[in-house]
Order: structure tokens, then C-alpha cells, then sequence
């Protein structure tokens, strides 16, 4: 990750079904980054071994494509990503702290949880901005 602090017009990172367990953010990506589609779909997170917060140095990121990895033990990143609009975690398997954790993003405007393996549902926070919810076992 290192390397794209270089690449200042990068604005769609797809690195899906790769197996990344953590993100090293520097100074320097902070201040460049352009990214604002990430997808790290099918596998490219696998429980507390991945650390969302590194994830940071992406302070334009409007689009976040998560599905089909392992939430468990892991919790979104407060604040990082105040300009996060959608996130989609379909078919992901989550715990309660990681959906409660969901609470933080108040820019969300669309959440995607179509099959997630989750037996149980909790009340989430509320969503200032959030205009579309998927649902469906």
C-alpha cells in the first residue's frame, strides 16, 4: 500500500479477493489520496486479523465495497470516514459490536446487508443521511 502514495489521481482501488490483513497509511497518503471507491470483496477480510481502522489515510472514500469477508471482532472505524456515502456488506458475517459499530457513519446514505450471517439483529444508530437500506436473509 506504500507504493500508491505516488499514483495522486488513483480514485477506484480493487483489490477484491485478495488476502490483505492490514493496511499501512503514511503522512504522505493522508494528504493525497483520491481514492473514493474501494473494493476489498470476497475474502480480503478475515476477522480481528483486519484492521478497518488502517484504513484512515482514505479520507475521500464515498464507496466501500466489503462483501462476502468475516466481520467478526473487527469495528468500523470511528470518524475516519466522514464522507463514506455507501457501504455494502452482503453476505459478510458480522457480530453485534461490528453492526453496532455501523452507528459511527453519519455521511451514510446507502447500506447493503442482503445475506449476512447473523442470527441475531440489534437496533442500530441512527443514520442521519441514510436514504437506501437493503435487508434480506
Amino acid at each position: 500500500m506504500k507504493d500508491l502514495v505516488n499514483i495522486t489521481n488513483l480514485e477506484v482501488l480493487d483489490l477484491s479477493g485478495n488476502n490483505i490483513e492490514k493496511f499501512v497509511s503514511s503522512k504522505d497518503m493522508q494528504s493525497s489520496s483520491n481514492i473514493s471507491i474501494i473494493s476489498l470483496a470476497y475474502g480480503v477480510c478475515n476477522g480481528s486479523n483486519f484492521e478497518l481502522q488502517s484504513l484512515k489515510a482514505f479520507k475521500n472514500l464515498k464507496s466501500f465495497h466489503l462483501e462476502y469477508n468475516n466481520f467478526k471482532g473487527v469495528l468500523f472505524p470511528r470518524d475516519d470516514l466522514s464522507k463514506l456515502e455507501e457501504l455494502f456488506l452482503d453476505g459478510s458475517d458480522m457480530d453485534e459490536r461490528f453492526l453496532l459499530s455501523l452507528g459511527s457513519l453519519q455521511s451514510l446514505k446507502f447500506l447493503s446487508l442482503e445475506r449476512i450471517q447473523y442470527a441475531q439483529y440489534s437496533k442500530f444508530s441512527p443514520f442521519q443521511k441514510l436514504e437506501t437500506f437493503r435487508f434480506e436473509l
